[in-house]
């Protein structure tokens, strides 16, 4: 199982953000995929797409 933003690190990281004042928004992806462009880019695009304007976007444990 990937990381979910209910799990001790990412929140964490997602708290950490937040009191340094970033807004955060918290995604999940899958954990095991065949085609990186299918299964992680391209709903990743499309949920930048839909939200409120990003200044940055980070990933925490998508594999090194």
């Amino acid at each position: 199982m990937g990381n979910t933003a209910a799990q001790p690190e990412p929140r964490w990281l997602l708290d950490a953000l937040a009191d340094e004042g970033y807004r955060t928004h918290a995604c999940e992806i899958p954990t095991n995929v065949r085609s990186f462009e299918d299964e992680y880019l391209a709903p990743l695009a499309a949920y930048v797409a839909d939200a409120p304007a990003f200044d940055r976007v980070l990933s925490h444990s998508t594999g090194a």
